[in-house]
């Protein structure tokens, strides 16, 4: 009898080391999930700042305007578009040529 209890008690260990295996195993690999979610939802987090203030931003309607302004050069009724050209004496001493 003591021969089957040792080896029982033997059995029993070896099913509880392995089943403790298993979980460590398992453990390890939710950890790491639990890891890539975490980087995730903090880019979310970063992502709808961005998408708050750009709502904000085109909430209003002076910032539209604007927007489309610089995009397309859209004048406003009773607007006035000036356009300033250098002269060329101003250009060539900004940048002179040089020399080859």
């Amino acid at each position: 009898m003591g021969i089957v209890r040792i080896s029982l008690i033997v059995a029993l260990i070896g099913l509880l080391g392995w089943g403790i295996y298993g979980l460590v195993e398992e453990h390890a690999a939710l950890s790491e999930e639990a890891a890539i979610l975490r980087e995730k939802r903090n880019l979310i987090k970063e992502e709808n700042i961005s998408v708050e203030e750009d709502i904000e931003f085109f909430e209003n309607p002076e910032n539209r305007v604007k927007l489309l302004k610089q995009q397309t050069n859209v004048v406003v009724p009773g607007e006035k578009l000036i356009i300033i050209v250098p002269s060329q004496a101003s250009s060539s001493q900004d940048f002179p040529e040089s020399e080859e």
